[in-house]
């Protein structure tokens, strides 16, 4: 018998990327003397949809829960649930902890761990991830919550389970648990993430793949419209030497040379950015690349020797939220940028040849005629360089909840409504 599995479920969309979650949670059991195999079903999932052209819908439906499935590619998907809950059984582990990323994995979940209790009526079964949080209207009550209460889960972790699984894991532990946001100091006391269980060829060619890494959680700013403050509503981040490290490493034992940020910001914390720049580029010059998050900074706090770091350290692309060509409406959002700024980081970004992915935000609700003209006029100015800009018109503004916008005392909302 296995003493604990760590499951990632489907369905996350790019198959590219190995999960962070449960490789960091292994080294978290590790430490403990808590052995652990990871089962990655999402990647499974993937390979599974890509044989099988009528599959497809199935993904449609897990996106989009009115979606009818035909009963035949149903039926084909609780085969593939059973399939998966077979991998578990040969483990017989005494507890599972099953990652849920977000609410697309519900439907998955729920028929893994129905299955999981009819075969496997013993084994303790624990959820964490995002999508135990989502708020269920109808119910007035989290996914989570309902889980519990169907008896399909025996613990639901609300929060990082970073420095609480092995506790979890050791009691099986039962109901609800919340943990507060991690500190500054149990984050810098972080494992490195291990892949060994992952079978890397799956997520395509070596110098394709890309490592998740975490160096900051939380963000700096809090934008009307973005509820990451609601989820950490303190910042917090690692030393850039310790995050540069973890890559060395990860590239020396597995030879992946692309990785991911998960962070908001990569250049939230310019101090521990920079020194993660300077010992990349000192200890693996030109080997291996990286992608992030960003945000415009002014020519004083992020000076252009930044970004010819930047560059040195592996920075191949980064994502910006310009969100408005408008100053005016950037700044109803909290962006903290000017346009002086947006045009300084911009220039920089393209002086050193890095790639550029600009989010734009359409409808914000004080956006005038005038203000979107701006944004058209902005984004004509830099179509010259479309081979390192390219422009991602992210939908219509949409109010999500537990954003500032949406508080019931938000001046806006109170004027809308």
């Amino acid at each position: 018998m296995t003493y604990s599995a760590l499951v990632f479920t489907p369905y996350v969309n790019n198959s590219a990327i190995p999960p962070l979650a449960p490789a960091l949670l292994k080294s978290c059991l590790a430490r403990e003397n808590i052995s652990s195999v990871v089962l990655d079903f999402n990647i499974e999932f993937h390979h599974w949809v890509d044989c099988n052209d009528e599959f497809k819908q199935i993904s449609i439906w897990m996106n989009t829960p009115h979606y009818q499935l035909d009963h035949p590619v149903f039926s084909e998907f609780q085969k593939f649930v059973n399939r998966c809950v077979e991998k578990v059984k040969l483990l017989n582990p005494e507890v599972i902890g099953i990652s849920v990323f977000s609410h697309v994995s519900h439907p998955f979940v729920e028929d893994l761990c129905y299955a999981l209790r009819l075969t496997l009526p013993n084994t303790h079964i624990v959820l964490g991830g995002s999508g135990c949080s989502v708020s269920l209207q109808q119910y007035l009550k989290t996914w989570g919550e309902i889980m519990l209460e169907n008896n399909l889960a025996d613990t639901v972790i609300y929060g990082e389970a970073e420095h609480i699984i092995a506790d979890v894991f050791k009691n099986k532990t039962l109901g609800a648990v919340s943990v507060p946001q991690i500190s500054n100091t149990d984050l810098l006391d972080l494992p490195i993430p291990d892949f060994d269980d992952y079978d890397l060829d799956l997520y395509g060619p070596r110098d394709s793949i890309q490592i998740p890494v975490t160096s900051t959680k939380g963000c700096v700013r809090k934008c009307s419209f973005c509820d990451v403050a609601h989820i950490w509503p303190k910042f917090r981040y690692r030393q850039g030497q310790q995050v540069a490290e973890e890559i060395i490493q990860i590239h020396q034992k597995y030879g992946i040379v692309n990785f991911t940020f998960t962070d908001s910001l990569i250049n939230g914390g310019l101090k521990p950015f920079r020194e993660m720049n300077e010992h990349l580029s000192r200890m693996l010059p030109n080997t291996v690349s990286y992608t992030g998050q960003f945000i415009c900074r002014d020519r004083h706090s992020m000076p252009p020797r930044d970004f010819v770091l930047m560059a040195q350290g592996g920075c191949t692309k980064v994502s910006i939220g310009i969100e408005s060509g408008s100053q005016e409406v950037r700044n109803h959002m909290k962006k903290g940028f000017s346009d002086e700024d947006l045009h300084y980081t911009t220039e920089q970004l393209l002086i050193n040849n890095i790639h550029q992915s600009w989010n734009i935000i359409v409808g914000y609700p004080t956006e005038t005629d005038a203000d979107w003209q701006l944004t058209i006029d902005l984004i004509k100015y830099y179509k010259k360089h479309h081979q390192l800009i390219k422009i991602f018109p992210v939908g219509v503004f949409q109010i999500l909840s537990n954003t500032p916008i949406s508080s019931s005392d938000s001046p806006l909302i109170l004027r809308i409504f």
